[in-house]
């Protein structure tokens, strides 16, 4: 596939390791059973030591008690749904089921560690906090300009990317942009994302001019310019979340304001690489925005700490890959009781 050939090529994925693709469907679409049936004839034929499981797909907990003799590692991206997106009940279960009968589970914030501890009674020691790696050399490689439209040079860009949903928190940031532009009058708020129902956002914006909107899906290229054009970026969430865009920041040495919850406000350090601010704290956040925008030269170090942080830092691949392999050492050398994953 064009993609597993880039991800090689810029060394996310080793030349040496077998990918095998197999498509699956919606939750509630019936065809994923011939898809994980095709995904337990490929387990069983490759024979691992270790499972190794990073996706979602309800249908993937008929895998457990087919696969009781392998030692399998689930990855959680958050612990619970977050506000404005759907608790469909097989995502419940999924959830419950992997989180009970995994023999080690990964999680990206001592948030989500505290959470599925205490609320799915999982021992603390079979959970391990490793953070999300630098995956961005497929979108810094990029050289292009195919959003002319921005000019850096005119005005100071605020950068919101993202699938747009309540728990990210837009709202207050379309919210603090008076204050913002009254300071920096060259500001604008690029929103970049898709949202089912955009009218509720933008009626909240009273100068409509200083905001630009990309109501859709922002791949490739586009992920380029908007980066490598911005001068800060902003993660205003409400609840807690993991998100690629601190990476991506990182990446093209950007500062980031965010609010201090869960894996975000861990990503990133305090006045180093960006402002943390209190969630819904509308005068926080514009005064930190405005902080950074009329203050290049700190925008410049908090960009250059968070590269660092990205290259050789908490985040970086060696020390993901540290953490990882200890965890695969001592699975692989353990008795698993099949027991364990009987239901």
């Amino acid at each position: 596939m064009k993609d597993e050939a880039i991800w090689k090529d810029i060394g996310v994925i080793s030349k040496n390791v077998q990918c095998s693709y197999i498509k699956t469907f919606k939750a509630t679409d019936s065809r994923n059973i011939f898809s994980i049936y095709r995904m337990l004839q490929e387990i069983k034929d490759f024979n691992p030591d270790i499972i190794d499981l990073r996706a979602g797909n309800p249908w993937m907990i008929i895998l457990f008690p087919l696969l009781r003799k392998y030692p399998i590692i689930s990855t959680f991206v958050t612990s619970n749904p977050r506000a404005g997106e759907k608790e469909l009940i097989h995502y419940r279960l999924y959830s419950y089921i992997t989180k009970k009968y995994s023999d080690h589970l990964i999680v990206f914030d001592s948030f989500s560690k505290d959470d599925i501890s205490s609320n799915y009674s999982v021992s603390p020691s079979k959970i391990s906090i490793i953070p999300i790696g630098d995956y961005t050399g497929v979108f810094t490689s990029m050289k292009t300009n195919i959003m002319s439209n921005l000019d850096e040079n005119e005005h100071k860009f605020i950068l919101f990317l993202g699938r747009i949903v309540a728990y990210k928190g837009l709202e207050f940031l379309i919210k603090a942009e008076p204050a913002i532009t009254k300071e920096v009058p060259d500001a604008k708020i690029i929103i970049a994302g898709p949202c089912d129902d955009f009218s509720y956002y933008e009626n909240l914006m009273i100068n409509k001019d200083s905001f630009i909107v990309y109501n859709s899906w922002i791949e490739g290229e586009k992920i380029h310019d908007l980066f490598s054009k911005s001068n800060v970026v902003v993660l205003p969430y409400i609840e807690y979340s993991k998100s690629d865009n601190i990476q991506l920041a990182y990446a093209f040495k950007k500062p980031i304001v965010a609010t201090q919850l869960g894996s975000v406000s861990e990503y990133i350090l305090d006045g180093r690489t960006g402002y943390l601010v209190p969630p819904m704290d509308i005068e926080a956040l514009s005064d930190a925005i405005i902080k950074i925008l009329n203050n290049p030269d700190l925008a410049k170090d908090m960009g250059e700490n968070g590269f660092e942080i990205l290259k050789r830092g908490f985040i970086s691949w060696p020390n993901i890959i540290s953490q990882t392999t200890d965890i695969y050492s001592n699975l692989s050398n353990k008795d698993n009781d099949p027991s364990e994953y009987i239901v």
